[in-house]
Parts: C-alpha cells; structure tokens; sequence
C-alpha cells in the first residue's frame, strides 16, 4: 500500500501491454484506496496507567507512502483504574521520523474528558530510545502553558472518562 515506487526502465521498441500498465500504473498507486488498519493504541508511563477491568482500546491508521495518518480512543472503565506515576507516552503505529526544524516538532492532537472537564493537548514524537519513536503527552493547562499528562493531570481518571488522539506523521 504505496506510492514510493521505482519504475521499470524501459528499452527502444518495447511494446507496452495491458500487463504493463497495470503493474506501472494502477499497482503503485493501489495504495491511495487502502483501507485503514487497526491499532491497539498503549499509553506507558513510569507505572503504566491502568483503564480499569472494562477498559477500552481502539485505534486505526492509514499509510500512504511515507505519510501514516493516526487516530484513536482510550476509555476508562470498571475496577482498577489507575493514572499511573511519571508522564504518560502514546505509542505509536510505526516508527515515526522525528522532524526539529526550527523547533517545530512533529505532533499528535490529543483530546481528555476526565471528572475536572475536557481538555486539549499533544504528543510529541520523540526519539526516546525506543521503536517505534513514541509521543510525549501533554495536557493545555492554561491559555500560555502546557503540563505533562499524568495520574492526576488534567484531572482524575475515573470511569467514563477518555483521551483521544488523531493526527498525521512521516513514517521513518
């Protein structure tokens, strides 16, 4: 399912068939109709956050060629729910290129309906060691300033309550 493809070199006098085109033509760009793959998306922290016993995972992402569009949504519910300690970290589907140009860092929205009230934010990709490249999770706790996303921040996780992401990257 991609468009980086590298074209037949063609010789004087050959005669292009149906066979050809198809292969030079439709098959490389087959990967603009892809249908979309699902993810179980993870959140981790120092002690991972727990979503409870009737926790809820569903996440799904397309890629075309090196652009990997993401999005997905994890719901607290049941017994056990738990923030966890230190700052929360998305993981993402692919390893992701991590872009600074100019301090302008390739980013995930991030969206929490939690018990304090709903709230936006951001993952940003980056290169913490790990494979794939995850997205550091932050929360818009004031209308200059961001937090790290943490038991407790924005709020208290409790059933009910969620955090979605969606956004695009480039594939590595």
């Amino acid at each position: 399912m991609s468009i980086n493809y590298t074209p037949r070199t063609w010789t004087t006098g050959e005669v292009v068939t149906a066979a050809y085109m198809n292969n030079e033509i439709m098959t490389p760009f087959s990967g603009l109709q892809a249908a979309w793959s699902t993810m179980t998306p993870t959140i981790t922290a120092t002690t991972n956050p727990n979503l409870g016993s009737a926790g809820v995972t569903v996440g799904r992402y397309c890629q075309i060629g090196k652009t990997v569009f993401v999005r997905g949504t994890l719901t607290f519910g049941g017994t056990g729910i738990g923030g966890g300690t230190g700052q929360w970290v998305l993981n993402l589907p692919v390893p992701a290129t991590i872009i600074n140009i100019a301090n302008s860092f390739t980013h995930i929205h991030v969206g929490y309906l939690c018990a304090a009230g709903r709230y936006v934010g951001q993952a940003i990709i980056s290169d913490n060691g790990g494979s794939p490249p995850s997205g550091s999770m932050w929360v818009q706790d004031s209308a200059t300033s961001m937090t790290a996303t943490q038991a407790g921040t924005p709020g208290v996780w409790s059933a009910g309550a969620y955090t979605f992401f969606d956004g695009v990257l480039e594939s590595a």
